[in-house]
């Protein structure tokens, strides 16, 4: 079958998951891996009034589900982007936003499908070293032939941008609380009337909400959750 590829796919350095655990329960949080089911009205609702439809195609602009986001956030429904996982959505944006692009930049290490689908999409990359502290040099990204992605903060250091060093770089900040909806929504509503570019910093405490991992970084890679520990967070949810 390798004959019918099209160049794209054969010069395709192949995206390596992480290591996927096996017989024994392991959250990887850095893959957004839930440590809780889905809570038992959510079964409910599926059972009594989404089984009987699952086998059917969806509504592919889900309109109804964007529209009860778009009315929690006070947003309009055009607004909201609904997509099948982050990596999707990703994709959108390296088709939509970078092929029009001389050159894409990264940091050198940082999340590690920037360069597949780079190179899956034919868009002409540069990854940038780091500086000696593992930090991102915004100076070396000042190039405005170029488009620029990375996350904050960035992975897998750790290690955020401050909203002043952003700003140096051209674009106008805004600081939301990253676990707060609506003071997400309040700064992405100030951000439209903006005219230069801008950038959100969502500040987040990992684990939050749940005692046995709360602002620990190391909850961040490999845990093992015991039963009684699965209980009494369940319990703290009250779900």
């Amino acid at each position: 079958m390798s004959k019918f590829w099209s160049h794209f796919v054969k010069d395709l350095d192949p995206y390596t998951p992480g290591e996927q655990p096996q017989g024994e329960i392991r959250l990887k949080l850095n893959t957004n891996e839930n440590p809780y089911p889905p809570a038992p009205k959510v079964i409910e609702e599926i059972q009594n009034h989404g089984a009987e439809r699952i086998n059917l195609y969806p509504d592919p602009e889900s309109n109804i589900l964007r529209g009860v986001v778009a009315t929690y956030h006070n947003v309009d429904i055009t607004n909201v982007f609904v997509g099948n996982g982050s990596d999707e959505i990703l994709a959108f944006i390296f088709y939509g936003f970078f092929k029009n692009k001389k050159n894409l930049l990264f940091p050198d290490i940082t999340y590690s499908f920037y360069p597949v689908y780079a190179k899956l999409f034919d868009i002409h990359y540069q990854q940038i070293p780091l500086n000696n502290d593992f930090e991102i040099d915004l100076s070396l990204y000042n190039n405005h032939d170029s488009a620029v992605i990375f996350p904050n903060p960035n992975a897998p250091t750790g290690i955020p941008i401050s909203g002043k060093k952003i700003e140096s770089f051209g674009l106008k900040t805004f600081v939301a609380n990253g676990h707060n909806f609506k003071s997400m929504n309040l700064n992405l509503k100030k951000m439209a009337k903006i005219k230069k570019p801008t950038a959100l910093i969502l500040k987040t405490i990992k684990g939050k909400g749940f005692k046995i991992m709360h602002n620990k970084p190391n909850w961040h890679y490999w845990n093992k959750i015991t039963k009684n520990e699965y209980k009494k967070s369940i319990e703290e949810l009250d779900i």
